[in-house]
């Protein structure tokens, strides 16, 4: 899935967690080379503060683009960075979790939330960004 997104668009990382644990993870699952730019804990405010995403975007010379997050302050993020955010249900959320999960992110100001990596794609591919 990423990268089938990685050809098609410039991608980024925007994490609240220490570079070292963002580069230990993609390294980890071999994904690192599919991400231009990593925004980190040590390069900018905390997310809901739009910053990272911010910085994230003018490093890829970004106009427009969609923000996937999973919490509320990852929607806050972008819809202030000028991004359009689009929610996803975390990995392993129970079947019972995915409304109260989905109804969250909406509340946050998601465009749109996708349950799984195909409906991510399927709103990708039909949802334009916003220009920023």
């Amino acid at each position: 899935f990423l990268e089938t997104l990685a050809a098609r668009f410039p991608l980024a990382i925007v994490t609240g967690r220490p570079r070292r644990d963002c580069e230990r993870f993609l390294d980890r699952f071999g994904v690192a080379s599919l991400f231009q730019i990593a925004v980190c804990m040590e390069d900018a405010p905390a997310k809901p503060d739009p910053a990272p995403v911010r910085k994230a975007l003018d490093a890829l010379n970004a106009q427009r683009a969609w923000l996937i997050g999973d919490t509320p302050d990852d929607i806050l993020a972008a819809r202030r960075a000028g991004a359009l955010p689009i929610g996803v249900i975390p990995p392993g959320s129970e079947l019972r979790n995915i409304h109260s999960d989905t109804q969250m992110l909406i509340r946050s100001g998601a465009a749109r939330v996708a349950a799984s990596a195909q409906d991510l794609m399927q709103l990708l591919e039909a949802t334009p960004c916003l220009p920023r």
